[in-house]
Order: C-alpha cells, then sequence, then structure tokens
C-alpha cells in the first residue's frame, strides 16, 4: 500500500544500523511514531517482516520482535495469512509521554545533542516534538513564524518542556504552560517561572578559566564575545568570574580586555593592537574557531 511505502522510506532514513538503541526498538519506535502520528491509520497493513529486514539488511527475527512489542502494546493484530494492521482503536498518545523540545538543532554541537536526546527519550518510550530555534540572529525580530511554531508546541501541552533559554526567547509564552519546565544550558530572563534547571555555571567557569591562564604566567588575556550587553547574561557572569579570579589573585582587572567583535576583521584588528593580549579566552568553542582563523 502506499502507506506502507511511505513507511519503509522513513524506517530506512531513520534507522541506524551502529546506533546503542536495539535496532528492535528502533524499528518499534518509527512504526509506533507512524501509527500515532496518523500516517499508519486503523486497517491499514504494516510493511512486511521480509521486506523491512531486506531494506535494512537485518535479521528478520529482529523485525518481528519490534513487530511482537506493538501487538503487545495493542497497536497492531496480526491474521494469518493476511498480515500485520493496525488496529480499528488505536490508542491515542498520552500527553505525558510527550517531551517538547525549544533549542537550536543544527551546528557542529547541537545536531549531535538534538539527535542524541531523542533516541535516549525513544528507550524510555517517550515521544519528542522538536522545535529548531537556531534561526534567531542579532536584533531581528522574532518572525511571526517562528513564535506561532513555539507557541504551537507549548500549547499541545507536553508532559515535559525543555528550553534552552536564551535572551531572544519569548518567555511570555510560558506563562499558561503548566507541565513539568526544564532549562538546560542557559537561562536569560528575570522572569519567576517554575521550572527545573539544568544548566552551566558560567561564572565558576569564568573563575576556572582566570586561575588556569594566570597559572601559565598570562596576566593580561582578553575575552573574546560577540558582543556585551545586560541581556547577554552568559558573557556578563564569564567576565563576573574572570574577575573574581584577577582580584582573589591580586591583579587588577584592568588586565582583562573585553572584547565585542562582529566579524573576522573586527577581531584582527583587536590582535594586532600595540596593547594586544597574552592570551585569549573566547565566549564559545564557534567564537574560538574564529581566533584560531584569524591568529594563525
Amino acid at each position: 500500500s502506499p502507506q506502507a511505502k511511505q513507511v519503509l522510506r522513513k524506517i530506512h532514513a531513520e534507522f541506524s544500523p551502529s546506533d546503542v538503541v536495539p535496532k528492535y526498538h528502533q524499528l518499534f519506535t518509527i512504526m509506533r511514531r507512524n501509527i500515532i502520528d496518523g500516517t499508519l491509520r486503523a486497517d491499514d497493513q504494516l510493511p512486511t517482516s521480509g521486506s523491512i529486514a531486506s531494506l535494512l539488511r537485518i535479521n528478520r527475527i529482529t523485525v518481528d520482535r519490534a513487530i511482537q512489542k506493538l501487538v503487545e502494546d495493542n497497536l497492531v493484530e496480526r491474521i494469518q495469512g493476511k498480515g500485520t494492521f493496525v488496529r480499528m482503536t488505536t490508542p491515542k498518545i498520552n500527553s505525558r509521554e510527550i517531551v517538547g523540545v525549544i533549542a537550536p538543532t543544527q551546528g557542529h554541537i547541537w545536531d549531535d545533542f538534538t539527535r542524541l536526546m531523542v533516541r535516549g527519550l525513544a528507550q524510555h518510550d517517550l515521544y519528542c516534538m522538536m522545535t529548531d530555534f537556531s534561526l534567531v540572529h542579532g536584533d531581528v525580530p522574532l518572525s511571526k513564524e517562528l513564535v506561532w511554531k513555539l507557541k504551537k508546541v507549548i500549547d499541545s501541552k507536553p508532559g515535559h518542556l525543555v528550553i534552552d533559554g536564551v535572551s531572544r526567547f519569548p518567555f511570555e509564552l510560558l506563562n499558561t504552560f503548566r507541565g513539568q519546565l526544564i532549562f538546560m544550558n542557559c537561562f536569560e530572563s528575570d522572569m519567576d517561572l517554575e521550572a527545573n534547571y539544568v544548566l552551566s555555571d558560567y561564572e565558576v567557569g569564568g573563575r576556572l578559566v582566570g586561575d588556569h591562564l594566570l597559572s601559565l604566567g598570562h596576566n593580561k588575556i582578553a575575552f573574546i564575545v560577540p558582543k556585551i550587553e545586560p541581556r547577554h547574561k552568559v558573557n556578563l557572569a564569564i567576565f563576573t568570574g574572570l574577575k573574581e579570579s584577577f582580584h582573589k589573585n591580586g591583579i587588577s582587572e584592568d588586565n582583562i580586555q573585553l572584547v565585542g567583535i562582529e566579524d573576522e576583521e573586527s577581531l584582527r584588528r583587536s590582535l594586532k593592537s600595540p596593547n594586544r593580549p597574552t592570551a585569549v579566552f573566547s565566549h564559545s568553542d564557534y567564537r574560538a574557531m574564529m581566533v584560531y582563523e584569524v591568529a594563525g
């Protein structure tokens, strides 16, 4: 059937034989999602075990194990001599099984992070509703389309909502959310929200960097940031940690240069100045790559 062919294409695209998640569980999760999201509807026939095994070049026993798990969850039924079909009454997914994630999904770090998150949640039978929040740059207002996408995830009332709370995030959208709220990586808002926090301690990080560079004999360093503003609490926290390290070691914080750069040319001018630092510290590995390219 057309639906079975569509599911086969999805299985082929999403299945990873080298993944740490067991193959049968990967198959179960992919097919379960296709049933719950309506790709496969009541009475639709699943692809045969043989066709799936042949497509993925895996043992048919592995496929049968995944389908058996669908049977046990009352999502499908096997009819002798005919095949496996989606049940007439497919249970709806419970909101407690949905984890909404609003975070960047692109780039050298986030690609792996989001992929591993989705797979990790799948191992616990949790469905991940992912929304990309990486298309936010500079001071350009958030597009209506992006705000609508964020609102759609929040208004769907997932049981859990995981957010990378950068300063550009429209935190007011969270006023009506009543599930479990988790902020990861950073939280740049003055709103008092009832949430769990899984954050990096940037101030401690700044202190550790200062202590390390001072131990190497550097007492004149530059902190490279895109820009420093009150809303950028991460950069401010790092800068505070750097200053604390210098104070602790009896060195004036004037020896820390705060360099706001927008592009390679502005960084190049800074590094060529007569009063240039002996060490450079960047607020992110992405910005550090720019430093390597310019300095090299």
